[in-house]
């Protein structure tokens, strides 16, 4: 996990809420002016969850609920969950809420809600009940769905006659990972198969995303599984069949049967070669106006560990076919003489090349990486370029690979089509194949356009009332710890 930031405070606490040893195993527990106040009306939880600073008890830490431990050169390492606080979707979830707003319905005996892994090693949610009579899920998900947010809907179900239990009387919520599913049982019946060609694209790009050839026509895509992440994984696989899709449409028929008739046939071919300015986006416009300091250190990275040596003729041409199916890769920035920022598509890579490093054997290997992943964010220059960098780092036992990207042109989604490309890529190469890749989309030139275009269109413009409502409206103060002049007064206007 790394070390802690310097205004935050790091404590691995037993048991007994006293410092572990180092090395020792504990629970990861958090301090400084980041931590909350508390959960809302919930002082139970709070008194779990946040707990007396151990120099200053007039303070309090959060228990994260993470086993963690110390390593020597004082980083932390994570270890796993100690309790039943799961994260799913990028949050971190308390599956008794779930379960109290189970346990209000007529029909529910007795619920219990944990995170579960299909094979894939996508993680859901599986609300086990024991109900008093016949329980119709689709209207009990409807109704969770209005009063909860969508990451914290159980993806699946399994109903029981009994909670298995452990000798103390608690719920045995291992026994629990065992027990078949609603759709599991259903899936046991042969799938429908598709009747026309549309159905049969769309349900082999179902069963890709899912990782399952046991999907018919008729299954539901939330019950497999199914959210927002996985959403645009099925539009990459029908994009190769220039097909397309609404997530909207998706979300709303959600099965093969019912969504085929909302496929659209996709004609859009963008331009080979994108050059020549192009309008900034609203976040990127954003972006240069909070981050003027250093905007050239602002980047994600990717450390990857290969399975085999790696073939470093075939990375740089893998590499050379990323910077030709993705534009943003040849962009730079520049400031006009009224400070304001510009970005164009350059016809050349703008440095983005393959690099390689020889580790030396002698040394430490991790404290090399770590040293050269350093130097990798500091050599990013967005008017110059490269505004990425990739490096093959040849170990004594195995390769790694480092991936930096400026986060103006890359962000978590993006990952996933830059790595699934990369190493499609790399192996057709390898296999003296034709590249097969996804066709190209619509550039970044053509989205900023686009959302030019929407911005001054009617359509948002009638929205503009409503806003302005909301601007007029006055609120109460925020509850806050630290004071700001800003917050002196009782009440105050919404910021636009």
């Amino acid at each position: 996990m790394g070390k802690p930031l310097g205004n935050a405070e790091i404590f691995i606490l037993n048991p007994q809420g006293h410092p572990v040893p180092l090395g020792s195993i504990g629970e990861l527990c958090i301090g400084g002016p980041g931590v909350a106040r508390g959960y809302l009306n919930n002082h139970t939880l709070n008194g779990e969850k946040f707990i007396p600073h151990p120099t200053t008890p007039e303070k309090h830490i959060y228990k994260t609920g993470d086993l963690a431990r110390f390593l020597s050169d004082g980083n932390v390492e994570f270890l796993g969950r100690n309790d039943q606080q799961v994260k799913i979707m990028g949050y971190r979830i308390e599956p008794s809420e779930i379960e109290d707003r189970l346990n209000r319905y007529a029909h529910i005996k007795e619920a219990c809600v944990i995170a579960a892994q299909d094979h894939t090693g996508h993680t859901y949610l599986k609300a086990c009940l024991v109900a008093h009579d016949e329980i119709n899920l689709d209207d009990l998900r409807q109704d969770l769905s209005a009063s909860l947010p969508v990451h914290m809907v159980p993806s699946r179900y399994a109903l029981l006659e009994n909670m298995p239990r452990l000798v103390s009387g608690k719920i045995d919520r291992k026994a629990l990972l065992e027990i078949v599913e609603v759709d599991e049982q259903s899936n046991k019946i042969a799938a429908t198969p598709p009747t026309t060609k549309t159905e049969k694209i769309l349900l082999e790009a179902w069963q890709h995303v899912f990782g399952r050839t046991d999907i018919g026509i008729h299954h539901d895509y939330f019950e497999l599984g199914g959210d927002s992440i996985r959403a645009i994984q099925l539009l990459s696989q029908l994009y190769k069949s220039d097909l397309s899709i609404q997530i909207k449409d998706l979300f709303d028929n959600p099965s093969v049967a019912k969504l085929a008739p909302f496929i659209t046939q996709d004609h859009f071919v963008e331009e080979d070669d994108i050059t020549g300015e192009a309008l900034l986006g609203p976040i990127q416009r954003r972006f240069f106006e909070k981050f003027s300091t250093n905007p050239n250190w602002f980047n994600h990275a990717l450390l990857l560990r290969a399975h085999e040596r790696l073939d470093v003729t075939a990375m740089e041409q893998a590499v050379q076919v990323l910077v030709q199916q993705h534009d943003a890769f040849r962009l730079k920035f520049h400031q006009s003489p009224d400070k304001k920022w510009h970005q164009e598509f350059c016809e050349t890579t703008n440095g983005f090349k393959l690099q390689t490093v020889q580790l030396d054997r002698k040394r430490d290997e991790n404290r090399q990486i770590l040293r050269q992943a350093n130097q990798a964010h500091t050599g990013l220059d967005l008017t110059n370029g490269p505004l990425a960098k990739a490096i093959i780092l040849h170990g004594a036992k195995q390769d790694h690979i480092l991936l930096v990207v400026h986060h103006l042109i890359i962000d978590g989604v993006s990952w996933r089509i830059l790595l699934e490309d990369l190493t499609q890529a790399y192996h057709n190469i390898r296999a003296k194949q034709p590249i097969n890749l996804p066709r190209k989309t619509h550039s970044l030139k053509h989205w900023g356009n686009a959302l030019a275009q929407y911005a001054q269109s009617n359509e948002l413009k009638q929205e503009v009332p409503y806003w302005q409502r909301i601007r007029q409206t006055d609120v109460c103060p925020f509850p806050v710890e630290i004071h700001h002049r800003t917050t002196a007064c009782a009440m105050w206007k919404v910021a636009a």
